[in-house]
């Protein structure tokens, strides 16, 4: 059977190849970055990047910052500056940094997010071209334009060390669900191993990899899944053994990341040292900023403006509300094994110390916006065109606002 067997496609299958849509969409979401870059005047490298930097320390045989400025966010240990943030971005950075002695920050960042679109819009019509999703393309094409129009788009052009290594691991998830729904389990692993190794908690997103079997077979029977996780998991396994032997070469222990004792805001320091770093105090305010609050609005003078704490989800993707109009699209089961990643990569999330701090909209949701995107699909494709339009225009016309409010503050 498949996914959804009781209804027929809702068009003929995608003509365009999912390579070709990935090449497509790559240079499309790479001129519109380059285009907000260069008009914005933001090409060089920031200040708070500190991964090209850390990727020339690897390549002097060194793992912390010499005499690093600024200090935020660093921790200082044993006379030494680390970055506690897990490595990835200065992993990929590296080869850059030994061929040509430095890497523009941005433009690198830039790439990676083109690359976390393509990847996602071939992911999602390898699935539609075999029947696992609605097989028409306006959902595909208005769901990408939501990822690439949405959150990412400041973050990437932004290119400071919070939002780099957000950007570097959304684009290795969105490469290994593609190889996944490709049945290249081994690639699909070694991408996920790469996306742990920036934000380890993605590895709850594995529910929709192991959901992705070759599409050739309608459905994988249950007694393959060991076979089909083990090439997705062993990698993993690796890389989580690699940070922590990363962790204890800084720290003396393969559990401290250095976290704890950055240098961060004394607003943040508060809730850090009250109720530690996950919390279920945390979770009001937490679910507040990813959903619903909003832009912030001032009366003297009269004004609407982005809120540089957040905004909530409904505001910066309102494509998200055709999720809960119909429940049409949870027919698909690839559609709820991406619910249930993105709803597991948000626990923690959730129970974290703080929402991002300062960004526009809310950036922590790029960690669950592969699988979410891959439901929004099924979404759009059961609503009506006229309204899909409106919601994702929407999101762009908010999100570009932000952008430009954001670099212009």
């Amino acid at each position: 059977m498949r996914d959804a067997p009781d209804h027929a496609p809702l068009a003929p299958p995608p003509a365009q190849a999912p390579l070709a849509a990935a090449l497509s969409a790559f240079f499309i979401a790479l001129t519109l970055y380059l285009i907000t870059a260069v008009a914005l005047d933001h090409l060089e490298n920031p200040g708070l990047a500190y991964f090209d930097r850390l990727a020339a320390s690897f390549l002097a045989g060194r793992l912390d910052l010499p005499h690093p400025e600024p200090l935020s966010d660093l921790t200082f240990h044993n006379g030494r500056w680390y970055v506690p943030f897990p490595p990835l971005p200065a992993l990929l950075m590296t080869p850059f940094v030994a061929l040509f002695g430095g890497v523009r920050v941005v433009p690198f960042s830039i790439c990676l997010a083109a690359i976390a679109v393509a990847a996602t819009l071939a992911c999602i019509r390898t699935l539609q071209r075999h029947g696992r999703l609605p097989t028409n393309t306006r959902s595909a094409h208005l769901a990408a334009i939501s990822l690439a129009g949405g959150v990412l788009w400041f973050c990437c052009v932004d290119g400071q060390v919070w939002f780099l290594g957000q950007v570097c691991a959304i684009a290795m998830f969105a490469l290994a669900a593609w190889a996944a729904s490709a049945g290249r389990n081994w690639s699909s692993g070694l991408f996920l191993a790469l996306a742990v190794c920036g934000r380890p908690h993605v590895l709850l997103g594995l529910p929709l990899l192991l959901a992705l079997p070759p599409c050739n077979q309608p459905r994988a029977p249950l007694r393959t899944l060991p076979r089909r996780a083990l090439p997705t998991l062993l990698p993993c396994v690796v890389a989580i053994a690699a940070l922590g032997a990363y962790n204890h070469a800084r720290f003396n222990s393969p559990f401290d990341s250095g976290y704890l004792r950055q240098e961060i805001n004394p607003i943040l320091r508060a809730d850090l040292s009250t109720y530690g770093q996950f919390s279920t105090h945390f979770l009001p305010r937490n679910l507040w900023l990813m959903t619903i609050k909003p832009p912030a609005i001032t009366l003297n003078p009269p004004r609407i403006h982005p809120d540089f704490i957040g905004i909530g989800m409904l505001w910066t993707l309102p494509a998200i509300v055709l999720l809960l109009a119909s429940p049409r699209w949870m027919r698909y089961g690839v559609a709820r094994a991406a619910a249930l990643a993105a709803t597991l990569i948000s626990i923690p999330l959730l129970l974290y110390y703080n929402g991002g701090w300062a960004q526009f909209g809310y950036r922590f949701s790029l960690d669950f916006l592969v699988p979410l995107t891959i439901c929004l699909t099924a979404a759009i494709a059961h609503a009506p065109p006229a309204i899909a339009r409106a919601l994702v225009g929407a999101g762009l016309i908010v999100n570009g606002w932000g952008v430009y409010c954001w670099f212009t503050r």
